[in-house]
């Protein structure tokens, strides 16, 4: 087996898998004295050994490689690039925040998807307006990793912007925006979620009754009931839901209502969720 002396003389290997390997197991391995190595492989002819290079250097954490990681994102190789983004996130250094924003305007979508990543990992609130901006993308995948991104942060900024991005024109926006807020679980979103209860898109309609049923707050119980008659089965189920995880005196009379809901499913989970409240009181 090698020692990391042995590995960092084969970052030097003619062969460049030999090289990408050794890079590689570096990275495995976590030694610090691997550090300045990978950060000279970083400038290897070969993108792959680029890539582990870059890898690597995000499994050790070691702040000297912030800056040439930083240098990275401006590699020719997309990548290269990506996987340079990938390892500032892992690092969550501060200094990484503004090209990791300068990042999410790459040409690249998956280079851009993991620079929100690395964003939401570093939590900086710099990059919370950023983050919002990205939900915009035209790319799916961008999208979802910004929203995924968001909700990791907590403040009063981050929920202003999302309860404005409520009411934005992109209903893909809207959606999101109602599932970060359920994650963050933050009461002051409810009454913002309430109206989005009557959002024209049954899509923004469910993200607002999930997240609803996850903050658990007894003031969206009468909106949750009425949300029992939407004409989108999805809606209503996670209506009925949500009104399952809220579970106060409120809860439980709209739940009773709901055992003579036309919809079979919607009797259903009512009935089983009031017998495992009866059982839990037992």
């Amino acid at each position: 087996m090698c020692n990391t002396y042995q590995l960092i003389q084969a970052l030097h290997h003619p062969n460049s898998h030999v090289r990408r390997t050794a890079a590689y197991t570096l990275g495995k391995i976590k030694d610090s004295q691997a550090v300045a190595p990978l950060i000279q492989a970083l400038q290897d002819p070969n993108f792959w050994v680029r890539c582990s290079a870059a890898a690597a250097l995000g499994k050790i954490q070691d702040s000297q490689a912030v800056v040439p990681l930083i240098q990275a994102l401006q590699d020719a190789d997309s990548d290269v690039r990506r996987y340079a983004a990938q390892a500032l996130g892992e690092i969550k250094d501060s200094q990484a925040v503004t090209p990791l924003i300068q990042t999410l305007q790459d040409a690249d979508f998956w280079v851009r998807s993991r620079a929100a990543a690395a964003l939401g990992k570093i939590q900086d609130s710099q990059a919370i307006v950023p983050l919002i901006q990205a939900l915009y993308d035209p790319e799916y995948w961008i999208r979802d990793f910004a929203a995924k991104a968001l909700g990791n942060f907590q403040g009063s900024q981050v929920l202003t912007l999302l309860i404005e991005a409520l009411n934005a024109q992109d209903s893909d926006v809207r959606s999101r925006a109602a599932d970060i807020l359920g994650n963050i679980k933050d009461s002051q979103a409810v009454a913002a979620l309430i109206l989005a209860l009557q959002d024209t898109n049954d899509k923004v309609r469910n993200s607002a009754a999930a997240a609803l049923g996850k903050i658990q707050d007894s003031q969206a119980v009468t909106a949750l009931t009425q949300a029992l008659q939407d004409a989108d089965a999805d809606v209503r189920f996670s209506a009925v839901y949500a009104l399952r995880e809220i579970k106060d005196s409120q809860a439980v009379a709209a739940l009773i209502q709901a055992l003579q809901h036309p919809d079979f499913d919607v009797r259903r989970i009512a009935a089983k969720t009031l017998e495992e409240i009866k059982a839990s009181k037992q």
